[in-house]
């Protein structure tokens, strides 16, 4: 996807939000872009790594290295899924104490968050 050049619409596509707002990001300056305000072409690439900034928050060295290790591929060889890869040795709770579906959700979560692993 990197080169590729996208309109209005196709970007307003991919990011899932209205095309009036990508217009207005585009009047605002807050979206990279080329051309002319009212028929801006978008560079796919730019995109990815601006919507990523965004989203998470994270400079270009971090940035960088957060795609290098989720472009990793997650299954093995066998074609089994390889889970071990996704789980931090140091994030897992053997004595969460929830007892029920909602509390063991509202623990995760605030596990995450104590993490620095939510965005949201």
């Amino acid at each position: 996807m990197p080169g590729d050049r996208m309109t209005l619409q196709q970007v307003a596509e991919y990011l899932r939000i209205e095309p009036i707002l990508v217009s207005r990001l585009v009047r605002q300056g807050d979206i990279p872009f080329s051309g002319a305000a009212d028929r801006p072409l978008f560079d796919a690439g730019e995109i990815d790594a601006w919507a990523s900034r965004r989203i998470l928050g994270m400079d270009d060295r971090h940035l960088a290295s957060y795609h290098a290790a989720s472009e990793r591929p997650v299954r093995g060889e066998d074609g089994s899924f390889a889970v071990c890869d996704l789980i931090a040795e140091d994030r897992i709770v053997l004595d969460l104490p929830s007892k029920t579906k909602a509390s063991v959700l509202a623990d995760v979560t605030r596990l995450a968050d104590a993490a620095g692993l939510l965005y949201d």
